[in-house]
């Protein structure tokens, strides 16, 4: 069922010698409202339709299209509330002078207008004047419910702006510091291992590393193994990290003793126990391959990232 009903083509009367309007009003009624009906010898149909009187006091809550057809709502009733809703809310964030950052947070309990459209239902066949009086003021009620409940509104809102808002630029104002000072840092670091790649590629790397690394290409991967090989060349590169192993209640002498000499270099090693390797970091066939588990010492985060194991 519609919210609006559309008003067909007014009819024009005599009233007194004088022309008048007057517009047609579609209502619903209810069970007992279609009994009455069917008594008072109409069709007893859930919808009906009634003519009014048009008036300058019933235009002005009347509401006329681009076509100039009077709509006036005798089905339905609207209801203000203020609601709590979760929404995306866009914060202006500055950071000393700079200029303010845009942060987008997820809030909750953020006050809203919402409306609501209740059904009307005629319990009786409701004459002219009690059509024209029902009208004025249920559009008399639906101001006044909105007006209340919009400054209803207006308060929550002033309240979330003065209370919780502050709070929330706070938080995110500490949260977007921390992350430009990660960023920074981390882009730092990048441009110190940047430096030291480019260091060690031109006095160590191979002469086709050297060449490639000059002409601008990353080669990460061959960097990496040509570094390894000549660093821990007793070592197995595991550039993608694909080793699996679990801890080592009790080590051997041998890799104790390299564990901790590692350690005093600063090398973040430890002695595992090793559940698998793939084939091809050992140099074996995989269609034939089966790893026995086994004692090794791996050094962890290896220029950063990668992963170095000694096989015992």
């Amino acid at each position: 069922m519609s919210d609006k009903e559309q008003l067909g083509s007014c009819s024009r009367k005599k009233k007194g010698g004088k022309m008048y309007r007057e517009i047609a009003v579609t209502y619903y009624l209810n069970e007992k409202g279609r009994k009455d009906a069917i008594l008072k010898g109409m069709d007893g149909k859930e919808k009906q339709t009634i003519l009014i009187p048009l008036t300058s006091e019933l235009l002005k809550v009347a509401e006329v299209d681009s076509q100039g057809q009077i709509i006036v709502n005798a089905t339905t009733k609207e209801k203000y509330e203020v609601k709590k809703i979760s929404k995306n809310l866009d914060l202006s964030i500055k950071l000393d002078k700079d200029v303010p950052y845009s942060v987008r947070t997820y809030v909750f309990n953020y006050p809203a207008l919402d409306s609501k459209k209740e059904t009307i239902y005629f319990d009786h066949v409701p004459t002219k004047d009690e059509m024209y009086e029902f009208i004025l003021k249920k559009y008399k009620e639906e101001k006044e419910n909105y007006e209340k409940i919009k400054k209803e509104y207006e308060i929550k809102l002033r309240e979330f702006e003065e209370n919780i808002l502050p709070k929330l630029i706070s938080e995110e104002k500490e949260k977007l510091q921390k992350k430009i000072l990660e960023e920074q840092i981390e882009k730092e670091k990048k441009e110190k291992e940047l430096k030291e790649k480019k260091e060690w590629i031109e006095k160590y790397g191979s002469e086709y590393l050297r060449k490639a690394f000059s002409a601008r290409f990353d080669c990460q991967r061959l960097y990496v193994q040509e570094r390894a090989a000549k660093e821990f060349p007793d070592f197995i590169l595991d550039f993608d990290n694909q080793v699996e192993w679990k801890e080592r209640s009790c080590p051997s002498v041998e890799a104790l003793n390299e564990m901790l000499d590692l350690r005093e270099k600063g090398y973040n090693a430890k002695v595992v126990w090793l559940t698998w390797i793939p084939a091809d970091l050992v140099g074996e066939d995989e269609d034939c391959y089966e790893f026995e588990e086994k004692e090794a010492v791996v050094i962890e985060n290896y220029l950063g990232k990668y992963t170095l194991i000694k096989l015992y």
